[in-house]
C-alpha cells in the first residue's frame, strides 16, 4: 500500500495539515523533526487512518474524540 497524502484535518495538534508523500520514484521517507513536533502523532494517524480509532485516544485534546478526523489518498 502507498500512501500518497496523509490529512490531519482534526488529529493532536494538527488542524487543516497535508502532507504529500508522492514525491520520488520509491517514495521512501524518512520523517524527523524536534521533540514535541509532531511525529509520533503522525505515525497514529496513520494507524487511524488503515485501521480506525480506538475507543479512546491520545490525540484527543486539542479536539473532542468525535471530532478527530484524518484522511488520506
Amino acid at each position: 500500500m502507498i500512501i500518497e497524502r496523509l490529512d490531519l484535518i482534526a488529529h493532536g495538534r494538527f488542524n487543516q495539515v497535508s502532507l504529500d508523500l508522492s514525491a520520488g520514484p520509491r517514495r521512501f521517507h524518512i520523517v524527523y523533526g524536534a521533540n514535541e513536533s509532531g511525529k509520533s502523532t503522525t505515525l497514529r494517524a496513520i494507524g487511524d487512518l488503515l485501521f480506525g480509532y480506538p475507543t479512546q485516544s491520545f490525540d484527543a485534546y486539542r479536539f473532542q474524540y468525535r471530532d478527530l478526523r484524518v484522511g488520506g489518498v
